[in-house]
């Protein structure tokens, strides 16, 4: 318990916690004040709070219907949708391996893993995993790409569409680049402030457009793991009420019974971050590849997809860099699950308390006509402060919710000066 208290004020700055004090401090000034004037809540304030609340409900609901709305309209001229692959069938599995995006050569198409008899089950098998080696061809070693394509078939069948025993509807299939392209980070002097001692560091600052890293060239990197990941699912969707993640993902074939959906295909890519990947350049021979699979259930699919989308949205609309994404990831594999929650809850509450301190801020020196009791010199120093502490998050690439706490709080402070 006492670690878990030092891991929570550890991540406090001495503005941050001057900041929470003084919004604290001027919340019971104003819940004073209030009572000697004798403003007590009436009920038109709480009237008010419940309005609010509703409102907001309302825009949450509008939200919900909408996104069930973008579905394929097609999809709700037809009746419940049932899954066409029945619990406890057996599966066999290939992976192959080519340069070609679509997987078209068929008569040099070699599978570089092979698993027969795989029970469709969420609890079934443990993970299966192989480790194999894929020789570097002059293509990829000049910055080309490299593809693993995945089949699902039921037992028996071929993937191969030219082949007699292939069945469209015994198939699920799907295709990924094993191949990624990062700028080549430069380097940069860096101090240690102890020692005082200059050395070269990577910049890892590419995600926000500098223009040293804008003329960095384009390095091709290979992933060395390919994670598999089936969905175990058997849920009768009624028309309209696919989750919106995974619509998409499905694949919908009409049968004598109606329309019946495949399982869906995940290729998970989520957590692999660019330091472990590897560099290809024409010095290597052989790269390496560890191949993966386990039946995924629906919940932890659709929190991977969020996740996955809303790091992608952030990253488009510039709030965070690939960086940062990749600490995330670092941050969400190697921490324990029961530390992460605790500290995404202490998180949310710091940021809840952030912004009452910085609202009462602004409530109390609008309604204040008089500087008696205050001490002008204190003000002065906490301005000083902020602006420092301000510059330095600027200067280490915070990510952006830190930098807009922090500024609010320096403009409230240059309000108070003025």
């Amino acid at each position: 318990m006492g670690y878990l208290f030092f891991f929570f004020f550890k991540q406090k700055t001495a503005y941050e916690m001057l900041r929470s004090l003084v919004g604290s401090e001027m919340c019971i000034r104003d819940r004073y004040q209030r009572r000697v004037r004798g403003q007590t809540p009436t009920i038109m304030g709480w009237f008010s709070t419940a309005m609010k609340v509703t409102v907001l409900y309302v825009v949450v609901k509008m939200a919900m219907r909408r996104s069930t709305a973008r579905q394929d309209s097609s999809l709700s001229n037809r009746g419940s949708l049932s899954p066409l692959w029945s619990e406890g069938e057996l599966l066999d599995l290939g992976v192959f391996i080519s340069e070609q995006a679509v997987l078209t050569d068929w008569v040099r198409a070699i599978p570089v893993w092979q698993q027969q008899g795989l029970r469709y089950h969420l609890e079934d098998p443990h993970k299966l995993e192989t480790h194999i080696t894929i020789p570097v061809t002059d293509r990829l070693a000049s910055n080309g790409s490299m593809y693993a394509h995945v089949f699902f078939t039921r037992t028996g069948l071929s993937p191969d569409p030219t082949s007699e025993g292939y069945e469209r509807d015994s198939t699920v299939f799907g295709s990924v680049s094993l191949v990624r392209h990062y700028r080549e980070l430069l380097m940069r002097p860096a101090r240690n402030l102890i020692s005082g001692e200059q050395n070269m560091v990577p910049d890892r600052r590419e995600s926000h457009g500098s223009e040293s890293q804008a003329g960095a060239k384009l390095v091709a990197h290979w992933t060395p793991e390919l994670d598999l990941s089936l969905l175990a699912d058997w849920t009768t969707y009624q028309p309209g009420r696919i989750p919106s993640l995974l619509q998409p993902r499905f694949r919908f074939a009409e049968t004598g019974d109606g329309t019946r959906y495949l399982p869906a295909l995940y290729l998970d890519a989520l957590w692999m971050t660019r330091d472990q990947t590897i560099p290809i350049n024409s010095s290597l021979q052989t790269l390496p590849l560890k191949i993966s699979y386990s039946p995924i259930g629906i919940i932890k699919l659709q929190m991977q997809l969020q996740m996955e989308q809303s790091w992608k949205q952030r990253e488009a609309m510039g709030l965070q860099g690939s960086s940062e994404t990749d600490t995330l990831r670092k941050i969400m594999v190697e921490t324990n699950p029961y530390l992460l929650g605790v500290t995404a809850v202490v998180s949310v509450l710091h940021m809840v308390f952030d912004l009452l301190a910085v609202k009462n801020d602004i409530s109390f020196w609008r309604n204040n006509k008089s500087m008696e009791g205050l001490s002008v010199k204190k003000i002065w120093t906490e301005l000083v402060v902020s602006v420092i502490i301000l510059l330095y998050l600027i200067d280490n690439d915070t990510s952006s919710p830190v930098l807009l706490s922090s500024g609010l709080g320096v403009l409230v402070q240059v309000r108070l000066t003025v």
